[in-house]
């Protein structure tokens, strides 16, 4: 618990964004089930804008909307996934200096005497494994 509310007591985050977030948190973003199920407006069609085929609720587009599910999903989740690489790559001393997250653009191979930190690679093996784009490995090939 004490993890999960540490971003509010940093404190360095603009207001709004933080308002935002507190929003999403309690459900009432202006999405059109909000509309019709909580401001009660009884014309509204609560469907998805998108894919027009669910309920356009917070949860539906954030992680169930097929319509936009290779494009802004992807997106976003690179966006983290680049936080987490420079992470990684600066505590495996793959890289010396941090850059702002939003400028930061990982390298597809960082590697060093002991790890290698991977971007976005299929890693080609004999078996089919259903997870084959590893982030990291140690160069005696065990996997962190």
């Amino acid at each position: 618990m004490v993890a999960s509310n540490a971003w509010l007591k940093r404190g360095d985050l603009f207001q709004e964004n933080e308002g935002f977030m507190l929003a999403l948190q309690d459900q009432v973003i202006d999405t059109k089930n909000y509309q019709k199920y909580i401001i009660r407006r009884p014309n509204i069609n609560d469907t998805c804008r998108h894919c027009r085929s669910s309920p356009e609720t917070i949860q539906h587009i954030s992680g169930a909307c097929k319509s936009i599910a290779q494009t802004n999903y992807k997106h976003r989740h690179d966006q983290l996934a680049a936080i987490i690489h420079q992470n990684l790559a600066f505590q495996y001393k793959l890289r010396s200096e941090k850059v702002p997250y939003y400028k930061y653009q990982p390298q597809s191979v960082l590697e060093n005497n002991s790890y290698k930190v991977y971007w976005d690679r299929t890693k080609v093996t004999d078996k089919t494994i259903y997870n084959n784009r590893p982030d990291l490995e140690k160069k005696i090939n065990q996997f962190i």
